[in-house]
């Protein structure tokens, strides 16, 4: 069986011929275990590019796919550090409300008066972008459509920007 899928390999073209063919699984995996063993891929090993993440046709280069990861991986570490400190969706709604003069039970009123709406679009904000809740959550929460909270959350982004708000000092 090594002799053939050696002999095979060498042949790019009939590569795929082999790997359609087995069809026990038990061979497919000393496939792969034979081309671990080729020199090239061993000197990809050595270099650390043997577990490329995603599948370039498809997400682009490896480099971006990590990108995206370590985004999200700060995003969960945000979101679980503001957890440990005990900060949770009654608190933002808390500070957001302080912050434009309001009581929290305001926040969840349907209204368009501008204190009133500016406090819900900052507690979207931090909700979503700060603690990870998603928009369906915080729409039910707020007896609003996901697209109403994804407005918000982007009015309260400029928010945000424009005033230097920070959800912990």
């Amino acid at each position: 069986m090594v002799m053939m899928i050696s002999r095979t390999l060498s042949s790019s073209d009939r590569w795929c011929d082999l790997w359609t063919s087995l069809t026990d699984w038990t061979n497919r995996d000393h496939l792969i275990w034979c081309l671990k063993e080729i020199p090239a891929v061993k000197k990809l090993r050595r270099k650390g590019m043997d577990r490329i993440k995603g599948d370039q046709r498809i997400l682009g280069r490896s480099d971006f796919v990590m990108e995206i990861l370590e985004q999200a991986k700060e995003r969960f570490e945000r979101s679980y550090e503001l957890q440990q400190q005990h900060i949770d969706l009654s608190f933002i709604a808390k500070k957001a409300a302080s912050i434009f003069k309001n009581e929290p039970k305001e926040i969840f009123i349907k209204s368009r008066i501008q204190p009133r709406a500016d406090a819900r679009a900052l507690y979207c904000f931090w909700a979503v972008r700060e603690l990870d809740r998603s928009l369906s959550d915080i729409a039910k929460a707020l007896n609003t459509t996901t697209s109403g909270v994804a407005y918000a959350v982007q009015k309260g982004e400029v928010l945000v920007k424009k005033k230097g708000l920070q959800l912990v000092d």
